[in-house]
């Protein structure tokens, strides 16, 4: 499969084939499966359009900045470029396997820097007297099936610190009983099964058995959307973030950098501040690296420094001894 331009379709990249190669070749899921396979294509028409058809280092640094001029987030940036890197990895070690162009048994990726992620918290957790107003109104709002649904969510995200991902995914049958401890499996991050559990308070199986006796549907999924015109669906992100958008709006609290991922923010925060020990955040955030879970405990140490009043303090302080001091001097 060597590159031969006059046998390339004019219309397609000469990456493409090797895109299809590339995703069937990587042990990863479906969905991770497609997002590389995304990636790798935008990278490729970038290319078409720039008239590259064997891009060098350069071009790749260039589209690199490419992302950082039309504004792509360090977090898109960061994993474009290791999947870029994993690819051609890949082109490497099976040039000769495939019959590629020699020239792929360099990898012109080497060295290449992604955009440096920041360890720090890109969506802020609810304060103690935010989390009590939201709760308090969503718990209001339990007029109606969805509001039943959406208090449960809000209790239950922000007690476990579950992803809003997980909530979509969470089914009937994840709820379960570990002796007399009620726990919800999960299929976190990454995960192709539930292998994973939150526990679950009383007052959040409460909040469960309120809304599941409610509903008369055969979804299999914990929550579901209730809309007038279809049957019970499985909610979407979108309709997570503008429950949580609605529901803020109701406790009268900004959403200025509030989503509905800052319920996990929000759990981890607590947790850290009312005692618990990073390694218990860790474990109940489920995070792999703790190096993660230490950002919640930094965000909370910057909040709780007060440096910036205490300068102010010294220079207010400071220039007030110095007025006493001159009055002082011009009464004698």
């Amino acid at each position: 499969m060597k590159n031969n331009h006059s046998e390339q379709n004019q219309n397609a990249h000469p990456f493409h084939s090797l895109i299809e190669l590339y995703k069937d070749h990587i042990d990863v899921g479906i969905k991770t499966k497609r997002s590389y396979e995304s990636i790798l294509k935008q990278f490729a028409y970038y290319l078409q359009a720039n008239k590259v058809m064997t891009p060098k280092r350069q071009d790749i640094i260039k589209f690199r900045d490419y992302m950082v001029q039309i504004g792509q987030s360090a977090n898109t940036i960061q994993k474009t470029i290791l999947v870029i890197k994993s690819f051609y990895r890949f082109l490497k070690m099976n040039y000769q396997l495939y019959n590629l162009d020699p020239s792929y048994i360099y990898d012109i990726t080497e060295g290449i820097r992604s955009a440096r992620v920041s360890k720090r918290l890109k969506r802020l957790p609810l304060t103690l007297e935010q989390a009590q107003l939201l709760l308090k109104a969503a718990k209001l709002n339990c007029i109606s099936i969805s509001g039943y649904r959406n208090y449960a969510i809000i209790l239950l995200m922000i007690t476990t610190g579950l992803r809003g991902i997980e909530i979509i995914r969470a089914k009937k049958k994840d709820l379960a009983k570990m002796g007399n401890i009620s726990i919800l499996f999960v299929q976190g991050k990454g995960r192709q099964e539930s292998d994973e559990f939150v526990k679950i308070s009383q007052v959040v199986t409460n909040a469960f058995n309120d809304y599941l006796n409610m509903r008369s549907d055969n979804s299999r999924y914990l929550f579901v959307s209730h809309s007038s015109h279809t049957s019970a669906q499985q909610l979407s992100t979108y309709q997570l973030n503008k429950m949580m958008k609605e529901n803020l709006k109701r406790a009268g609290i900004p959403d200025f950098k509030l989503t509905i991922h800052s319920l996990r923010h929000t759990a981890a925060t607590f947790n850290l501040l009312r005692g618990g020990s990073i390694e218990a955040t860790q474990a109940l955030l489920r995070h792999q690296s703790i190096e993660t879970t230490m950002i919640y405990l930094h965000h909370i140490n910057r909040v709780k420094d007060d440096s910036e009043f205490q300068i102010e303090r010294y220079i207010l302080d400071d220039s007030k001894k110095k007025e006493s001091a001159d009055e002082s001097k011009s009464s004698t």
